[in-house]
């Protein structure tokens, strides 16, 4: 998926705002068993990693419609997340995601990260 590119880099330059674009007003994201909704909640859980990771590798598995005009779509993507002295990655695991169809484009309704 090409938003896969676009979230590394806005990673790899610590864009906290650019990353906050791509999900919709009342997204619900979990991570590491903190769920956070609203982009002031999700805004909290973004920094307080971005500045330890320096770049992302994405891997879409899964994409799929989740109804037949596609307002919703299934996307489940293996990440890796690494740090500026590290070749290891610093968290690993799935996401998975349901891209909700706004009239900006597709955004994240609810992300769900999964560590390995």
């Amino acid at each position: 998926m090409a938003l896969n590119s676009k979230y590394s880099d806005l990673i790899a330059s610590n864009d906290v705002q650019g990353i906050l674009d791509m999900y919709e007003p009342n997204a619900v994201r979990i991570a590491n068993g903190v769920s956070k909704t609203g982009l002031d909640g999700l805004q909290s859980q973004i920094e307080a990693w971005i500045n330890y990771v320096t770049s992302a590798e994405l891997t879409t598995e899964t994409l799929l419609p989740l109804d037949k005009d596609a307002k919703f779509v299934f996307e489940k993507k293996a990440f890796a997340m690494y740090g500026p002295s590290s070749a290891d990655a610093l968290n690993s695991g799935m996401t998975v995601m349901v891209w909700k169809l706004t009239d900006a484009g597709y955004k994240v309704a609810i992300e769900l990260n999964f560590t390995s």
